[in-house]
């Protein structure tokens, strides 16, 4: 037991001889001795604190009576110096502080200055503000204005797997399921007023073989001459962002011959005996029309004998239109319904007269 008393003494003895030991107690003696002080000192301490700004006239006079909105984005960081007890100003966050811009004086257009203010935020009072910087921002502000685009599709960086039996149809435009034709973009008047189409512009590199739908497609403005506006400070309405779920139709092309029907004809004729001057029409559309059984009869033309007409070259022929499907359209004219086709009989010693005897 005595040994073990010894060498205790003995290690206690080591360690206060031990300068490491004496510095770090000095050192934590030394805090703890500014921390009472300073918790306790009423003496004025400065501190600075940065807060960072950006002006905003949602709901200011100037925005509901003069229709007056940001050109651009208008932020700063406003460096603050308070002054109070450290044990107030060491606890100060940028949530005790208020920084108010009086934009009361924006009743304008154009580039100007409005004062900055800081204010306190909470119930924190023992302290002062005695400075901060800037004191005024530099604004750009226009006047409201608002205008109806019909939407459009870019589609020219998009490839086709097949493009000869393949080809783009019509594009479709929608945001959150709903249907869109056009919308209405809201900003300063100076770059509403550049705008005069917007665009959706689709891109991918996977070629296409079928219908697709591409989402979050960026909407694109351009000015007259074709160059890009930025319209980042403007918005549209009833659209949650400046971005639109494009729909592209792939359509499928296809050849169809021109059947003939012969009616009140004689039995010697077929339509073997007939010349068409157009035989076959190449249409577009989506691909269950085109493979639909009823649209070949849209392709009969019905040649009845009692109608042939003799023309100035002898030989008897009847002209008759070809009326398209809603669903499909003639290549390369995409307006087109109907096919007009001259079907002329091949038979110059044709006598209707003698046919009826």
């Amino acid at each position: 037991m005595a040994k073990k008393k010894s060498s205790r003494r003995f290690s206690f003895s080591v360690l206060m001889q031990s300068r490491k030991f004496l510095l770090i107690v000095s050192l934590l003696l030394a805090v703890a001795v500014w921390w009472s002080v300073m918790s306790t000192s009423m003496e004025a301490v400065p501190r600075e604190i940065t807060i960072e700004y950006a002006v905003d006239l949602t709901d200011t006079v100037a925005a509901n009576q003069y229709k007056l909105q940001l050109v651009e984005e208008a932020e700063t960081d406003v460096k603050i110096t308070v002054e109070g007890p450290w044990s107030v100003v060491s606890q100060l966050t940028a949530d005790d502080l208020r920084i108010h811009a009086k934009v009361d004086t924006v009743v304008k257009s154009g580039k100007q200055k409005v004062v900055l203010d800081v204010l306190r935020n909470s119930s924190v009072s023992d302290y002062e503000i005695i400075s901060w910087s800037p004191m005024e921002i530099e604004i750009n502000c226009d006047y409201v204005a608002k205008q109806v685009f019909q939407l459009e599709a870019d589609v020219s960086k998009l490839t086709l797997a097949d493009p000869n039996a393949t080809v783009f149809g019509q594009t479709t435009f929608s945001d959150s399921g709903v249907q869109l034709t056009q919308l209405t973009l809201t900003g300063p008047q100076t770059t509403v007023y550049k705008v005069k189409r917007l665009v959706a512009a689709v891109e991918s590199t996977r070629p296409l073989s079928e219908t697709t739908s591409f989402s979050e497609v960026p909407i694109k403005a351009y000015d007259d001459k074709g160059a890009e506006v930025d319209i980042s400070g403007c918005t549209f309405d009833k659209l949650s962002t400046q971005a639109l779920t494009v729909g592209v139709q792939v359509l499928k092309k296809h050849t169809f011959p021109i059947v003939l029907e012969l009616k009140n004809n004689p039995a010697k004729y077929t339509p073997e005996n007939f010349t068409l001057s157009v035989s076959e029409v190449t249409v577009i559309g989506p691909e269950a029309a085109l493979n639909n059984e009823s649209i070949a009869q849209a392709f009969t033309l019905t040649v009845d004998f009692a109608k042939l007409a003799k023309g100035e070259d002898g030989l008897y022929a009847l002209t008759d239109n070809l009326l398209l499907p809603e669903a499909v359209t003639v290549e390369g004219d995409s307006e087109r319904r109907e096919i007009p086709v001259t079907v002329t009989l091949n038979d110059n010693d044709y006598n209707p007269k003698k046919t009826e005897e």
